[in-house]
């Protein structure tokens, strides 16, 4: 415990910049160490992931008749995430003090701040369901981020501040709104660092769900299991990257009021050619991980890509003996008219699921779907009815 505590008082004339990096490296640390903590964002990844997984379950999206339990959903899952965050900044305040928390002893100071934190929960879903609106408007994307980032900045020390002083969420956003202009080069470089840590955790996790969407698109069907593994797995970074951020901002907290320990660095003081070989290895490894992730779902963002392009996915059987590998191409009269997203084999024949462009379709164009492979080539063809393929050129 001491070696993160000793790191929390600043070096004498150390920037803040730097003070906000080293401080996220120590409520990281602080994170790690804490048993209450990890176990506290299990359960918040957990309900997070079984929220999702259900939705996709119960085939719910954001329009007509499925808005009412969504929101219902919605609501449960930001009153849980309100009170686990309060716990997690509870447990952060007691370790600080060298007196850590058990899930009881948590779950009892958040019992006694439960009016304030029931006042944040409903103004969080407010917020939230402000900014996912603003989100889906194709005119306000960027608008619903900065809303976000704005959302962000000023309540980062509400949940500390409700947790470890009561406030409700007027008398707190005034106050977070007042320690950010006081420490904000701290605040935005702790930001920076948590954001960078959050992204790289969430890789694993959102690699998972960019294949199961590949999946999706190519047989048009979902494995759940493999959805709710990569769901807990991205959420569980979050979370992590979530509880880091609370410990940071109990840490800034209490150091604004003089309540942290008062211990000076233990450890030596990094020169300036140990800092840029440590940057360069932060950076080589951040390119080493997105590079990997790009890598492996290159192809399930490509067939995802052109599912959801403009027209219209169908699934077809025909006979064909051979392979029909995605990115195949859809042909009507020698013109590409779409591609092909997956096959697989059934019985003697083979199932194809494909994409055509708008204005194709069994309604639109009716006509016979048959493989031809010109120089080893297999395309998807599609023949309009009572149109012979000798009086019609297929390719050109």
């Amino acid at each position: 415990m001491d070696a993160w505590l000793g790191e929390l008082r600043p070096y004498a004339g150390e920037p803040n910049g730097s003070a906000g990096w080293r401080l996220a490296k120590s409520s990281w640390r602080l994170v790690r160490e804490q048993r209450t903590i990890l176990q506290l964002v299990l359960v918040l990844a957990a309900l997070s992931a079984l929220q999702a997984y259900w939705s996709l379950a119960a085939g719910l999206r954001w329009h007509g008749s499925d808005i009412p339990p969504l929101l219902l959903l919605l609501a449960a899952q930001v009153l849980a995430m309100t009170f686990l965050l309060g716990a997690i900044a509870a447990a952060a305040d007691a370790a600080l003090d060298g007196t850590p928390l058990d899930l009881a002893a948590a779950r009892e100071e958040v019992r006694h701040r439960l009016r304030p934190l029931l006042g944040w929960a409903v103004l969080y879903f407010v917020i939230w369901v402000g900014i996912f609106q603003l989100g889906r408007s194709t005119e306000a994307p960027l608008t619903g981020f900065l809303v976000l980032l704005a959302w962000y900045l000023v309540s980062f020390f509400a949940i500390p501040l409700a947790v470890l002083g009561g406030m409700g969420p007027a008398s707190a956003l005034r106050e977070s709104s007042r320690l950010l202009r006081r420490r904000k080069r701290q605040t935005l470089a702790a930001s920076l660092g948590i954001g960078v840590f959050g992204f790289l955790a969430s890789v694993p996790g959102t690699t998972v769900l960019t294949h199961v969407a590949g999946l999706h698109a190519e047989g048009g069907h979902t494995p759940h299991l493999f959805y709710a593994l990569g769901s807990f797995v991205a959420f569980l970074g979050i979370g992590l990257a979530v509880a880091t951020k609370e410990a940071v901002a109990v840490m800034i907290v209490r150091d604004e009021i003089g309540d942290l320990s008062p211990r000076e660095y233990a450890g030596r003081r990094l020169g300036r050619g140990a800092k840029v070989l440590r940057f360069c290895g932060g950076v080589a490894l951040f390119v080493a991980v997105l590079g990997a992730s790009s890598a492996i779902t290159k192809h399930d963002r490509a067939v995802v890509k052109e599912a959801n392009s403009p027209g219209s996915n169908y699934t077809t059987e025909v006979a064909y003996g051979g392979d029909l590998p995605s990115g195949s191409e859809v042909l009507f009269r020698g013109r590409k008219i779409g591609e092909v997203l997956g096959s697989e084999r059934s019985g003697s024949g083979l199932r194809v699921r494909f994409h055509v462009e708008p204005g194709f379709g069994p309604t639109s164009t009716p006509g016979e779907l048959r493989v031809e492979a010109p120089l080893d080539t297999p395309r998807l063809v599609l023949v309009a009815a009572g149109e012979s393929p000798a009086g019609a050129p297929l390719f050109y």
